[in-house]
């Protein structure tokens, strides 16, 4: 994402509070970018994608923007998501 990308996303981040239907995070919450959560779960951003669109993994903050819209996720819901795999597969 280019610099202007990133002002507009921060722009739209500062006025969310506004929005209604979102899940809104708290304010001492992390928030990571979905190519982040990719490297994190050693996946592709289009796996996190359909992560997503699967309902197994839910942005934090979703804003409009690319293909799929901009998505934020909770680092330490991630974490939660990454443990739960783990304890999953050891099952």
């Amino acid at each position: 994402m280019g610099e202007t990308g990133h002002k507009d996303l921060w722009h739209a981040l500062r006025h969310c509070d506004n929005l209604s239907g979102m899940n809104q995070p708290s304010h001492n919450s992390k928030l990571i970018g979905t190519a982040q959560v990719a490297s994190l779960l050693n996946c592709s951003i289009r796996t996190v994608h359909r992560r997503v669109v699967a309902g197994d993994l839910s942005p934090a903050l979703t804003v409009p923007g690319g293909a799929h819209g901009i998505h934020l996720f909770d680092i330490d819901e991630v974490h939660a998501y990454m443990q739960a795999r783990k304890e999953g597969e050891a099952a």
